[in-house]
């Protein structure tokens, strides 16, 4: 189960829509505080015990149905004895129910091809606990009894709770790292003087060792009860026969009076500044932030919050596309940095925060900037470029959202109805949505943003945090210093933000067309290949699948394994070297902004064997990615900036990964299995100081030079004539010759037979266990379909046998790798967390259902259809 409790979000999306089978026109409406009206085509209702329902007939995926039970109850509800219980009691409903005694559920559901975890889940919040269910529509009685024994018949067999504790014991192991520690520490000045401070989610793992039957017995009672309760439906289905259903499953749960009063999680403000600093050892990223609260000011679900809310990304938006430039120019001073404008947090109040992940080497420097950044917008305000640059790419978002408006999946309309339940969102559909979004924004001026932004900026309620390694050479701040320096720039005289703007058109190069020298038809399978005139292939096939997405994926053999291993370093970077450096005559500050609005999306990469292209447009912008997508090839950018930003950002965020036990426990299992080759050995910073730019860049145009020895697939709703069109003029025209290139074996001494290793680093009681199960095969599909058949197998086996069984681990994953080159090759690769001490023990016991399953093959239990 998943535990929902995020401390910061690092970036915002402006507005999330819902989809709708209609549009109509603009909403009128005679003042903008009225609530904006469901979308008609959600069937909503309240059952006479206070249940509220929310069903939505909606066909992606097909015969399939997305369920939820939601409980407008979290870990603030709970009593002083019962940290824990509420996220506790999300685990117990999945042990057995009234109609499912112990783990029928789970097994009932895997047999229907319901995968635990990815089909079958809950997450537990402060304020909230959401149960998950996908599921073919064949089944959708069991699946509402499912549901509806969550709500009212979980068994809380006492045998099931004692396995349970160590599981969840299990999950805060598993969630405790030194970054989340040290963040946790900040919670108290967070949510201050609020009772959120003493009842995250994880709990008290004593108390749920120690506490009687009854403890968890008595938060069920009191918080599972109708008039805090959702029934979300939403599928490819019969909404009158789900309506039904509904009513035939939770009309007989009894609705209760005089039910427990659900007490204030209001977070008190301050006077004076909060400061709090954390550190610890294992801390792998400097972050600090500072928050300013203020009182809720807009009432969810109208209009007002909707044009607030817009604005309000708006300002976000621009900061922090100022502050990535900063990240974008040589040695930047921080990783990455944004701003995030909240209406309505946690503890009912709304909140300005802004943030750096920083460098160890000069945290205040960093931080300077970063208040620096910030006070340039609130004392200068924004440009109108700046303003029209990210209304334009929100309507283009939008724009993409309604083409794409019957494709949208059950489970992301699921999660808007929650929002709707729990938070009092709009779910207006995407059509009057996107048509209040174009009115807001010919509404929204400049100068309303520029005032706005004053306003967000007060003297009182500011809380500021600061995690930091605990290392040699990090000079970590007195709460006194970050409120100097804060104060010195926020009175400081700072110059206004200045545009970087390029007046130079896109495109100029003149072309001449080549032409298409073969054509193939495979019309079982509805693909054309298009052989071009300088040798080029082109692979394409139109697909509905999303109304107006086009993608691509370009390949040649080669790689690495052409370069020497003296230029290895240059050669693995080349990529990520020419994406930070821009394309032809713009740099990564300006390019972003002469593309704005467009949907082109392109990536290089260079690997062990293969060098190409994935990137994904529509029929809007398809030219333009063709134009891209010839200058990628034609006209990579050397940029010298943009070069050591890119250093220098990359050998920041790996400057303490040596301390994170985790990552010393991966990179040793990827030299391990790569037989020390340097081409396997884990990333340093030492191994970023031999990266030479101008050898990457000949790397890379040595990888990209013959663009005949090229295939490009298409797939998407393509429209063959400019298809056509654009591949004879933007790749037929790229320069090519004769030669054909294949990619040479890098020789990878494996360890042979069987191989025990330790790995001892790290402050806390975490054991991780990983079995790797190398072998070659013959590589084709059936080959294929059977290895990911038994990784389900053994998937299903290692759960029952580890977490439910001995309540060892809290999952155990089971994943496998398969190649086809160098060599025809699969690993299965199982892995999970537990106890030190449980170590042998554990991993006895996964080895012996390694071997059962290897002695007894399939079992009919374990197979579905």
């Amino acid at each position: 189960m998943k535990n929902r409790f995020i401390l910061s979000t690092l970036l915002l999306v402006f507005v999330f829509a819902s989809s709708s089978s209609f549009s109509q026109e603009l909403d009128k409406y005679t003042s903008i505080n009225e609530m904006i009206k469901p979308d008609p085509a959600i069937k909503m209702g309240t059952l006479k015990n206070g249940i509220k329902y929310y069903i939505k007939k909606n066909s992606k995926p097909e015969k399939r149905m997305e369920l939820r039970l939601v409980v407008n109850a979290g870990s603030v509800q709970e009593d002083d004895n019962q940290k824990g219980i509420a996220h506790f009691l999300e685990h117990m409903c999945f042990n057995g129910t009234k109609n499912f005694p112990k783990n029928e559920l789970v097994n009932f559901l895997e047999k229907t091809g319901v995968k635990f975890g990815a089909h079958l889940n809950a997450y537990t919040s402060f304020d909230r606990t959401v149960y998950m269910l996908m599921l073919p529509t064949d089944i959708k009685k069991k699946g509402m009894q499912v549901l509806s024994d969550w709500a009212h018949n979980v068994s809380f067999d006492p045998s099931e709770i004692d396995k349970e504790r160590g599981v969840v014991r299990e999950e805060e192991r598993v969630r405790k790292s030194g970054d989340s520690k040290a963040q946790l520490a900040h919670i108290p000045v967070m949510f201050y003087k609020s009772k959120l401070a003493d009842r995250l989610p994880i709990g008290d793992t004593n108390i749920i060792k120690n506490s009687p039957y009854d403890v968890f017995t008595k938060f069920y009672k009191d918080w599972y009860r109708p008039d805090l309760m959702a029934v979300i439906a939403v599928g490819d289905f019969d909404e009158d026969g789900i309506e039904s259903l509904i009513k035939d499953y939770f009309d007989e749960i009894p609705a209760v009076t005089n039910g427990r009063k659900k007490e204030s999680t209001k977070v008190a403000m301050n006077t004076e500044p909060l400061v709090s600093i954390s550190t610890n050892k294992e801390v792998t990223f400097p972050v600090i932030s500072l928050t300013y609260k203020r009182e809720k000011e807009v009432k969810e679900g109208t209009y007002f919050e909707m044009k607030q809310n817009l604005s309000d990304g708006f300002i976000s938006a621009m900061i922090s596309l100022r502050m990535q430039e900063i990240t974008q120019r040589s040695n930047p001073p921080f990783q990455r940095a944004g701003v995030q404008i909240d209406n309505k947090e946690l503890g009912d109040f709304a909140s300005t925060s802004i943030f750096a992940v920083l460098k160890n080497e000069d945290l205040m420097r960093g931080y300077g900037t970063l208040l620096t950044e910030f006070f340039r917008a609130v004392k200068n305000g924004f440009l109108q470029s700046e303003l029209d640059r990210v209304k334009k790419e929100t309507l283009t978002n939008f724009e993409n959202m309604v083409s794409e408006k019957d494709k949208v999946p059950s489970g992301a309309l699921a999660n808007e109805y929650i929002s709707n339940f729990l938070d009092g969102e709009s779910i207006a559909g995407i059509d009057r949505e996107f048509a209040l979004t174009k009115r807001y924004c010919d509404e929204i001026t400049l100068t309303e943003l520029n005032e706005r932004i004053k306003k967000l900026v007060t003297k009182e309620n500011m809380v500021f945090t600061l995690t930091a390694p605990d290392k040699e050479g990090v000079k970590i701040p007195t709460s006194e210093k970050l409120l100097e320096v804060y104060n010195q720039v926020s009175n400081k005289t700072i110059a206004a933000y200045k545009d970087e703007v390029s007046s130079k058109v896109f495109f100029t190069k003149t072309l001449t067309p080549g032409s298409i020298a073969k054509e193939e038809k495979n019309e079982k399978q509805g693909v054309t290949t298009w052989t071009l005139s300088n040798g080029a292939k082109v692979v394409f096939k139109p697909t509905k699948f999303q109304n107006d997405e086009i993608s691509m994926n370009a390949f040649s053999a080669g790689g690495h394994s052409l370069v020497s291993d003296a230029d290895f370093n240059s050669a693995t970077a080349c990529d990520d070297i020419v994406n930070a450096c821009g394309l032809g005559e713009f740099n990564n500050i300006q390019l972003p902004k002469v593309l704005a609005g467009k949907t082109v999306r392109i990536n290089p990469y260079v690997t062990d064997y293969y060098e190409g292209f994935s990137g994904s447009t529509n029929q809007k912008d398809f030219e333009t990615f063709f134009q891209a997508l010839n200058m990628y090839f034609t006209a990579p950018r050397v940029d010298k900036d943009g070069f050591d930003a890119y250093i220098s950002n990359t050998k920041a965020s790996i400057a303490n990964s040596k301390v994170s036990p985790n990552s010393v426990y991966q990179d040793t299992i990827r030299a391990t299995m790569g037989g020390y080759n340097l081409r396997r050995m884990p990333m340093t910073a030492e191994f970023f100081d031999k990266v030479d730019m101008n050898k990457a860049f000949e790397i890379y145009k040595q990888r990209f030079a013959n663009a005949g020895d090229f295939t490009f697939v298409f797939v998407g709703n393509i429209e063959e004539a400019k298809l056509k069109e654009f591949a004879n003029k933007y790749i037929a025209s790229l320069p090519s010759t004769k030669d054909k290139e294949s990619w040479k074996e890098i020789k990878i001494n494996e360890p042979k037979g069987k191989l025990h290793k330790e790995v001892k680093k790290g402050s806390d009681p975490k054991g991780v266990i990983t079995v790797t199960i190398p072998g070659t095969f013959e590589y084709n599909q059936a080959n294929r379909y059977q290895i990911q058949s038994l990784v389900q197998i053994l998937s299903i086996k290692l759960r029952e046998k580890i977490r439910e069984e001995k309540g060892g681990a809290y999952g155990v994953g089971v994943s496998p790798q398969m190649s086809k080159y160098p060599k025809p090759s699969y690993k299965i690769v199982v892995s999970f967390t537990c106890p030190p001490q449980r170590v042998p023990e554990l991993l006895e016991a996964t080895k012996d259902v390694l071997k059962e399953t290897q002695d007894e093959l399939a079992s009919d239990d374990n197979m579905t259809t």
